[in-house]
């Protein structure tokens, strides 16, 4: 099923960020902190009948699902998802490009988690466009060069064809939450985008951040549950 497209605004050529929660949350805590950091607007969000009907309540205000936000001074769109949705990587990477090609979008980054049991954070980069290779290469960071990437990344990269797409990796550990990966990944962001982001609260934070994702995941995995019992006390 393919996920629909609320937007009540739609600027023009804006770069798109996307953090789907994966391996140490990594993309989710990034785009959390950006949203945050940047003061940015709920613009829309996608929904769909096979998402969970699960919002999460941050800073006073509501957080659906699938949000969508936008910084005008950065021309920058964050697309939030706060839980993962396993079934739906496909449609997701499909309705991210067609609204990247409507708003004829620069290109679309996306920061996930890598795992590893090293004690240091390493962070990678992997890109389609040879053009974007040669910024980030000019910029000394290390590219991706060989390894599995799975979910909403992967089905991203594999359905863009020409369209530019930048991922950001960073190693995390085995642990639920990894705030310290999250802000790796964020340092390599600004250094590409230069956004004016400082990592230095959510590191002196990371304990707090991390509860908050942790309630927020528990409590939609808690709600997903209870509507799976639900469909089956209508069958059985």
């Amino acid at each position: 099923m393919a996920l629909k497209l609320h937007l009540k605004k739609r600027p023009r050529r804006p770069v798109i960020i996307e953090g789907f929660p994966g391996f140490g949350i990594v993309g989710g805590i990034s785009t959390q902190y950006i949203i945050d950091h940047l003061n940015m607007e709920l613009i829309g969000s996608f929904f769909s009948e096979k998402v969970p009907a699960v919002v999460a309540v941050h800073n006073k205000k509501m957080v659906p699902p699938i949000g969508i936000y936008y910084s005008q001074e950065h021309n920058l769109l964050v697309v939030h998802p706060v839980i993962t949705f396993p079934g739906l990587e496909w449609s997701f990477s499909t309705a991210l490009l067609k609204l990247a090609k409507e708003l004829k979008a620069r290109e679309i980054i996306s920061i996930e988690g890598v795992t590893s049991f090293s004690e240091e954070v390493k962070t990678y980069y992997y890109t389609n466009s040879e053009k974007l290779k040669e910024r980030l290469n000019a910029l000394n960071l290390e590219e991706f060069k060989e390894g599995i990437i799975v979910g909403p990344t992967a089905t991203l990269l594999a359905t863009a064809e020409n369209f530019p797409v930048v991922c950001i990796f960073a190693e995390t550990s085995i642990e639920p939450q990894d705030a310290r990966s999250a802000a790796k990944a964020l340092e390599v962001l600004d250094k590409y985008l230069n956004l004016g982001i400082d990592t230095k609260p959510l590191l002196k934070e990371a304990g707090k951040f991390e509860k908050h994702l942790k309630q927020i995941i528990k409590q939609s995995l808690e709600a997903m549950d209870v509507k799976k019992k639900k469909e089956l006390s209508y069958v059985g």
